[in-house]
């Protein structure tokens, strides 16, 4: 029996991650991390990101002013969220 190289763990991880199963939860959990790396502290501290259902993040706003201002801004945000996750993980962003 002849002896083989192990393979490397990053190749290994990457085989896995390459999974519908695992990648789209994956990415939507990097979605809700990249929020508050996207938004302003004085705008992330007053919201809350909750969860991507389908390609909807959903988003919890402690102030109507804020909300407002997202709204009008929401296609940055999803820009901006993809570009972080380099991949088209969501498609709308909802305010609640």
């Amino acid at each position: 029996m002849k002896r083989r190289k192990p393979d490397k763990v990053d190749v290994v991880l990457d085989l896995c991650i390459q999974d519908p199963q695992i990648q789209t939860p994956l990415l939507q959990h990097r979605v809700l991390q990249a929020w508050s790396e996207v938004l302003p502290d004085a705008v992330a501290n007053r919201t809350e990101p909750l969860y991507v259902k389908d390609t909807t993040l959903w988003v919890r706003v402690h102030t109507p002013v804020i909300r407002t201002q997202l709204s009008l801004k929401r296609l940055q945000l999803i820009e901006q969220l993809n570009r972080r996750v380099k991949h088209n993980v969501i498609s709308d962003i909802r305010f609640i």
